[in-house]
């Protein structure tokens, strides 16, 4: 070990930025891009189709630390007195609030226990987490800068070192359950320490805006989750179209577990860090993420030991759908979510998300950052070093020096890359290359660059020792016929491994908490619960002797349990009503089509006459009412109603004069036919 030593913050940025090209290199390059419209499907890669709009903003991306290495639940110790203080005199009046405000929803019991501060752990970020730093500790680099590669044909071979296959999968924080069940693993997952986290602040927020409220508990906010995860199932356009009084609208399964809003007050009023300790821009602690650092810290700790990866990982980008102001959000115009938070992602090969990091954009304007893809994968796999995994990335993190820095480390690496990056060979010209030719370039250090030609050129670069034997692949000609092409093979193990991310996206995408909400945060949270229910899904699938479900199931099976409580507690409260004969809790709705068909007889108030269907001579009925149409006066009373007889009978009586008229024209018809004879 005396050529390498531990990576320093120092050394990490001044050797990144020395040897990593920054954006401004990528922009000249248009081979390697995914914007031939006319380049088919089966070899389209996963590469970040956003570089000619998006490489100016990366120069400047500063990503927030890895919060795995620091402790989940931690009391910031080092902050200002004066916020100290005034923090302590929002927990007494919340404490005091608990105390004599009555709850008035019965959902909610009247006696809350809240922790004191001394008591509460409180999660708060690291005080480093505004500046440019990554926790890379496991990753070794050489004292030296790497020497420039030599590259030939000369294949030296090397057998890759084992990776061990029989510590991978779900760890035994799942399956030392002695529950195993679809909603066990997802409050593993998403633990109820968080859900007591986020009712304190909750609490406390409504306590800081200084309103009379009625105080949330965590098996409220449990509800709360619970019946956005049945929305995302039966979606429709508001919140409070399930509350409606629209018959087409309401949903009766929703509307009896909680009141609209209760459920707005909590959609408004969600909160997971104190605002009065958060710092402001410019100071040393300054975090963009504050408002839901808790979440993410929590939800990175409990993924993380809840899965071993396999062998293969790979890195990308994930986007999530934001319209609203805020500086975080990015414009992607290739990308079908073109605006919206940009978070980087590392999934395993069973499409399980291990890590991830939000772009939180740059955070001072004299601050340029070069080399930022080579840092996120190293910042995503620092945990990795040392174990023999393959990560697959495409061109927007793909460099040489990267490859050689992970192989030292024994991580592997197979990506597409641009071929203007530094220290990579000069192939053949694309002038010169037809339909399946293929070049490429061993480094003297077995680093592999590779250029295949389809309808385009592909540049990949793999420090794997794969063969350079080529297999063939079926494309299609202009004519639709289908001929066999020569195509290298590391291409076709990156095409076969790197939709690890795209999975997990698409299992997310299929029924996700789309919330619509001006706060910035808000779309980040439902997003954020949904990695953790479909992180739980794929926990689930792997576990043996268990019933598996379909993903739509699955998150049935979670929300019908996390409401069976309320929900029989909401059925023995409607008996009780209804053997009392409550009133109706809202008006009727009509459609207007429907209540407006066929309404030309309608009653209308008149002086006293004697009703036209049931006075006689010798019993005089008198009423108030008459018919609009008809003006006769008719009898509307509890115990009989002349206007509905008078109108049916009006009916029976155009049908039986028709049958006599029709009768009597037969008969006079047959007479005069008679006579004439």
């Amino acid at each position: 070990m005396s050529r390498h030593t531990r990576l320093s913050q120092k050394d990490v940025v001044q050797y990144l930025e020395e040897d990593f090209p920054s954006g401004s290199e990528l922009e000249s390059d248009a081979d390697d891009t995914d914007e031939d419209p006319d380049y088919e499907k089966e070899f389209v890669f996963n590469s970040s189709d956003s570089e000619s709009e998006d490489l100016n903003n990366m120069n400047d991306i500063v990503l927030p630390p890895n919060s795995l290495e620091t402790s989940v639940f931690s009391t910031s110790t080092n902050r200002p007195n004066t916020r100290n203080s005034v923090t302590s005199v929002h927990y007494e009046q919340l404490q005091e609030s608990l105390e004599f405000v009555s709850p008035t929803h019965s959902n909610v019991s009247s006696q809350v226990s809240i922790a004191s501060p001394l008591n509460l752990n409180i999660i708060s970020p690291s005080p480093s987490t505004s500046t440019v730093q990554y926790n890379i500790q496991n990753i070794v680099i050489p004292n030296q800068p790497l020497q420039v590669p030599t590259w030939s044909k000369t294949v030296s071979m090397f057998e890759e070192d084992a990776f061990n296959e029989n510590n991978v999968g779900v760890t035994e924080y799942i399956t030392s359950m002695s529950d195993i069940t679809p909603t066990n693993i997802f409050l593993k997952l998403f633990p109820e320490s968080l859900l007591e986290h986020i009712s304190f602040h909750t609490n406390l927020y409504a306590t800081q805006l200084g309103k009379p409220y009625t105080p949330t508990t965590p098996n409220e906010i449990k509800h709360f989750f619970a019946i956005n995860m049945f929305m995302s199932l039966k979606k429709l356009p508001s919140y409070r179209d399930y509350w409606s009084s629209a018959t087409d609208f309401h949903d009766s399964f929703i509307s009896k577990l909680m009141p609209v809003n209760r459920f707005g007050w909590i959609l408004s009023h969600l909160h997971f860090n104190d605002n009065s300790l958060k710092p402001k821009r410019g100071e040393v602690d300054y975090d963009k993420l504050y408002k839901i650092r808790p979440l993410l810290n929590c939800l990175s700790e409990t993924f993380k030991k809840s899965y071993r990866p396999h062998q293969k990982l790979a890195v990308d980008e994930s986007m999530v759908k934001f319209k609203g102001r805020c500086s975080m959000k990015q414009y992607m115009q290739n990308k079908p979510i073109k605006r919206g938070y940009k978070i980087w992602m590392l999934c395993d090969q069973s499409s399980y998300n291990l890590k991830f990091e939000i772009y939180t954009g740059k955070c001072s304007s004299n601050v340029v950052e070069t080399g930022l893809g080579a840092k996120i994968v190293l910042n995503l796999m620092n945990e990795f070093a040392g174990k023999n995994h393959i990560v697959y990335m495409d061109n927007y993190f793909s460099s040489y020096n990267l490859y050689e820095i992970l192989k030292q480390n024994n991580i592997y690496a197979v990506g597409t890359v641009n071929s203007n990056r530094k220290n990579l060979p000069k192939l053949s010209d694309d002038k010169k290359m037809m339909r399946g030719d293929f070049d490429w370039n061993t480094s003297n250090t077995n680093i592999t660059m590779c250029k295949w030609r389809d309808k385009r050129s592909v540049h990949l670069l793999s420090s794997r020792s794969l063969p350079q034997e080529p297999i063939s692949v079926k494309r299609k000609q202009k004519d639709g016929t289908i001929i066999n092409v020569p195509c290298p093979q590391v291409l076709v193990d990156y095409n076969k491994n790197m939709n690890y991310v795209d999975n997990f996206d698409r299992l997310k995408g299929d029924y996700s908490l789309d919330r619509k909400s001006i706060k910035w945060y808000m779309r980040l949270v439902f997003h954020f619960v949904d990695c953790a229910i479909t992180n739980a899904f794929i926990i689930h699938r792997e576990l043996p002797n268990v019933e598996h479900f379909k993903n739509k199931n699955f998150k049935r099976n979670i929300y019908n349990t996390l409401l069976s409580e309320q929900l029989v507690a909401v059925s023995q409260k409607s008996k009780k009503t209804l053997s009392q004969g409550g009133p109706a809790t809202r008006k009727p709705y009509i459609n207007q089509s429907i209540r407006l068909q066929s309404s030309s007889h309608q009653p209308q108030r008149t002086t006293s006459r004697r009703c036209g269907n049931c006075s006689t001579k010798k019993n005089p009925v008198r009423s108030i009412w008459e018919c609009s149409v008809c003006k006769v006066s008719l009898c509307m009373k509890k115990s009989k109603n002349c206007f509905q007889e008078f109108h049916l009978a009006k009916g029976k009586l155009v049908i039986v004069y028709s049958i006599v008229y029709c009768v009597l024209c037969y008969s006079i018809e047959r007479y005069m036919f008679s006579c004439f004879l």
